[in-house]
């Protein structure tokens, strides 16, 4: 089984396990809002498979990247049908 681990205090705690099924972009996405969150103590998460092999961790993860043209839409005007500064 596939776990996200917590480290804290020199030690790792299992928070999570997965069944074999779970793909492993909802197992980032879990992991890296673990991480995100102020409530939970911790100084890395990650990501551990079966034979104990370290399949992500969040010290060592490149930050998530937004899309390039996440702002592509800005100021368009779904009602105008087009951006507000050519309407």
């Amino acid at each position: 089984m596939t776990t996200i681990q917590i480290y804290y205090k020199g030690e790792w705690t299992v928070a999570v396990t997965f069944p074999m099924d779970v793909p492993e972009y909802a197992m980032i996405d879990m992991a890296l809002a673990i991480d995100s969150d102020p409530t939970i103590p911790h100084e890395n998460v990650a990501i551990v498979g079966e034979d104990f092999e370290v399949l992500w961790d969040a010290c060592h993860s490149a930050d998530y990247d937004e899309p390039a043209d996440i702002d592509s839409d800005m100021g368009f005007d779904p009602y105008m049908g087009c951006f507000s500064d050519d309407c």
